[in-house]
């Protein structure tokens, strides 16, 4: 079943660097899409980077899917040389998201506000159930693409230097997110919510 939402549409290619990951979960996808909105409304324990959310739009579509769009806050843990390209202290992105709760599919895109005339950065991730085990598993996939506005070989590979960082932080907060998905299903578990709408 195709995944036609008015949500997240990946950008044209950046022509920067990119990095892609699979990964399956021994869980049903509603159970995980339903784990990763709820930890992902607010500033959750297991992240301390993100200092701040607001959720900018929250709704249900006429067909029962859902739709949110929120901004989020991160320290920025870059090297102090590159934070005038990357931002400064702290960063601001967006997250627009559709969860279609009848297939448990969930499909999200974030993009960096800060600084977005010098770096472009992006992730889409999407959430299905596994083809091999629909009922019990879940594959998610995650492509991350990063850009200098600025290329040429007048920066000395600065402009590379600054794509390779930001592609290398994603890819570690890829599994910083693993790890906040499974602690907020263990605490679903707990409160018995996995049967419960979310969002």
């Amino acid at each position: 079943m195709s995944f036609a939402t008015p949500a997240p549409a990946p950008s044209p290619p950046l022509e920067g660097l990119s990095h892609h990951e699979e990964h399956v979960y021994d869980v049903k996808c509603a159970v995980l899409s339903q784990a990763y909105l709820r930890r992902t409304d607010r500033v959750h324990p297991s992240l301390p980077a993100v200092v701040r959310v607001d959720i900018l739009e929250a709704h249900t579509l006429p067909d029962g899917r859902r739709r949110r769009v929120r901004h989020f806050h991160a320290v920025n843990d870059a090297p102090r040389w590159m934070h005038r390209f990357t931002g400064g202290g702290t960063l601001l992105g967006t997250e627009e998201s559709a969860w279609d709760e009848h297939t448990g599919e969930l499909r999200t895109r974030t993009t960096n506000v800060s600084h977005r005339h010098l770096i472009s950065a992006e992730e889409v991730m999407t959430f299905r159930p596994d083809p091999g085990s629909p009922e019990t598993r879940t594959l998610k996939r995650s492509t991350i693409r990063a850009r200098a506005a600025v290329r040429g070989w007048f920066l000395l590979g600065l402009d590379r230097a600054i794509e390779r960082f930001l592609v290398s932080r994603y890819a570690r907060a890829l599994a910083d997110g693993r790890a906040a998905d499974m602690a907020e299903m263990a605490e679903m578990a707990r409160e018995g919510r996995h049967a419960q709408r979310y969002v």
